[in-house]
């Protein structure tokens, strides 16, 4: 062999050696992690919050949605409430399940098991079936309001549950309309009820937004001012001019995408077992604090670490009851919790459980201004706060951790040869004023105060053309004579 044959060759085997090395690295430093952890994180939720059975988690929740989850193996001890989870039988991870906060990741490496709750808050005691709507559920269908056809209304969930293509299953979970403050229609999928706490994914987000909301009502908080954030503090840190209205409008300028990357950011902050807020906190910036909307799950986390600053900072124990003191037992959400990291922080971006009747509890104290049974539970204006949209957000489609049906009439100053077909509200054919708390693979709370309207949606749907949401809301304004 000619020596520059043999260098090449060399030089060849040498990239070879190195871009397998690099995958080894990558899959097992960065993947299995992350997939070890999702899987004991997801899995203990599925068993322990919702109390379903392993085989339909795994095979309806689980393995459709991501296949290398068959690859990671997972061990139930069911007197314990935890789970363990190896990744390719190099990786463990372990989640751990307590009263009044879900499930947990145990740190990689820790030996030592999470305390229980510190601050946990018992539920409303009173039995809700005794308790009238909407505090409990004592007559929430009765009575239905005058021009409800409600042969529409069944129509329209007929449709809804329906399986028109195998290969792209809708897999609705549960529906709930709640029209004039009445329940008008109500329907779960097999294995699913009312009294099942469903995952909103980022529909946690807007609880987020309720709890800063309460903050700034007590005069803890201004919206306009810098984030009281101890990190930010030092001279000459540009994350000093983050304010706290930048954070609930996802401007604050982190380099923190919302990618697809199994070992992004987002990932690692929820699935790494890590501290959340620490994390994100410390996360770089990318543009000056409101020159540019993206949404990230740095602002939201943030957004905690304020919170548990303002309300825990002689006891932990007060930040983690405060979610239930200050809004869930408020307004009746009896099933709620948020579920934290390893080190108390809530997961206050992804990790909220909560009924379907208990989301439109949510839904229904933002159609009613804040107010709850004459009480004020939001400061005044905070509703329409919420709604205006994002100044750094091009579309107008995003508020205060809330998404809007706005668009056509904030874009006209933008030409239709600049933004093409996006220079319309994301639903045309619905109401500009509606607004909704919105999670991953189909879970949405859409409130339309000009319809009177909180319809609660939940499912494992990917958005795609087998699955129309406009419509679906389009035929319960239809049903409800609005």
């Amino acid at each position: 062999m000619k020596p520059l044959v043999k260098k090449i060759s060399f030089g060849l085997i040498i990239v070879v050696i190195l871009i397998i090395g690099f995958l080894i690295y990558f899959v097992l430093a960065r993947i299995a992690p992350i997939g070890a952890g999702y899987k004991a994180k997801m899995l203990c939720s599925y068993l322990f919050v919702q109390n379903r059975e392993i085989e339909p988690v795994l095979a309806n929740d689980l393995e459709p949605f991501n296949p290398l989850i068959k690859y990671v193996d997972a061990v139930v001890d069911y007197d314990k409430k935890t789970v363990t989870s190896t990744a390719f039988g190099l990786v463990t991870r372990k989640a751990v399940y307590r009263k009044g906060l879900g499930c947990t990741l145990i740190p990689a490496g820790s030996k030592e098991e999470l305390p229980s709750n510190p601050g946990y808050v018992e539920p409303l005691p009173a039995d809700p079936e005794k308790v009238p709507w909407p505090m409990g559920d004592l007559n929430a269908t009765d009575p239905i309001p005058a021009g409800v056809d409600v042969k529409k209304l069944e129509a329209a969930l007929d449709r809804e549950f329906w399986e028109p293509d195998p290969k792209k299953p809708r897999r609705t979970r549960a529906v709930v309309v709640v029209y004039k403050g009445k329940i008008v229609a109500e329907r779960y999928a097999p294995g699913f009820g009312k009294d099942i706490p469903m995952h909103g994914w980022s529909m946690t987000k807007s609880i987020t937004s309720a709890l800063i909301g309460i903050l700034v009502g007590q005069g803890k908080l201004k919206v306009d001012e810098p984030a009281p954030i101890e990190e930010w503090k030092k001279p000459g840190d540009p994350h000093g001019k983050i304010t706290v209205e930048h954070l609930l409008r996802m401007s604050a300028g982190f380099d923190f995408h919302h990618d697809v990357d199994p070992a992004g950011q987002r990932q690692l902050a929820l699935f790494g077992g890590i501290d959340s807020v620490a994390y994100s906190v410390q996360c770089p910036l990318e543009v000056e604090p409101g020159t540019r909307w993206e949404y990230a799950n740095a602002n939201p986390h943030c957004l905690l670490k304020l919170i548990r600053d303002i309300v825990g900072r002689e006891d932990i124990a007060d930040y983690i009851s405060f979610p239930r003191r200050a809004l869930f037992n408020r307004i009746g959400m009896r099933s709620a919790i948020i579920e934290p990291d390893p080190y108390w922080n809530f997961i206050g971006t992804s990790f909220g459980w909560a009924t379907a009747r208990d989301w439109a509890r949510f839904g229904l104290l933002y159609l009613n201004d804040g107010v709850w049974e004459g009480k004020r539970i939001l400061p005044e204006g905070w509703v329409a706060y919420t709604r205006t949209p994002a100044p750094a957000d091009p579309l107008k489609h995003y508020g205060a951790l809330f998404w809007l049906n706005a668009g056509a009439e904030e874009l006209k100053d933008i030409t239709t040869k600049e933004k093409g077909e996006r220079n319309v509200p994301p639903f045309p054919r619905l109401p500009a004023d509606a607004f909704f708390p919105v999670g991953h693979d189909g879970k949405r709370v859409a409130i339309i105060p000009s319809k009177q309207l909180v319809v609660v949606r939940l499912g494992l749907s990917r958005v795609d053309k087998s699955w129309d949401y406009e419509g679906f809301l389009a035929d319960i304004i239809d049903a409800v004579g609005e």
